[in-house]
């Protein structure tokens, strides 16, 4: 499901252009996605989020605290049939505490994903 955007009444169309800067569409996940991420300077165990949004170039997770921007890690986050576990190579490009508490820290993956892995994981 990709995010639709429609104009407030009388909103230039320039002010949509500065809003939406990123790279690459992104996808709401299915409710309740879970993943995994394991940092490789921090070596223990994974650490348990929920994810947010996808793209080809990058995922955002709901995690229960912040992530250094730049570090290292990998993602694991299973297909939406759950035959298949992905290991994502990535960095993290930014924490943001939210209302609820918890941490969107958004990853920008080292190796893109191909189409139809994205539409595998949707």
């Amino acid at each position: 499901m990709t995010q639709q955007y429609v104009p407030l009444r009388g909103e230039h169309p320039a002010h949509r252009a500065a809003m939406n800067r990123r790279a690459s569409f992104r996808y709401g996940c299915p409710p309740a996605t879970p993943t995994q991420v394991s940092l490789v300077a921090e070596p223990g165990e994974p650490v348990r989020g929920w994810a947010v949004d996808l793209s080809t170039k990058g995922i955002g997770i709901y995690l229960p605290g912040p992530l250094e921007t730049g570090a290292f890690g990998i993602v694991r986050i299973k297909s939406a049939d759950s035959k298949r576990t992905y290991e994502l190579a990535a960095h993290v490009a930014h924490s943001s505490l939210q209302a609820n508490g918890e941490w969107l820290v958004g990853f920008a993956f080292v190796k893109y994903l191909e189409e139809t892995d994205l539409d595998e994981l949707l």
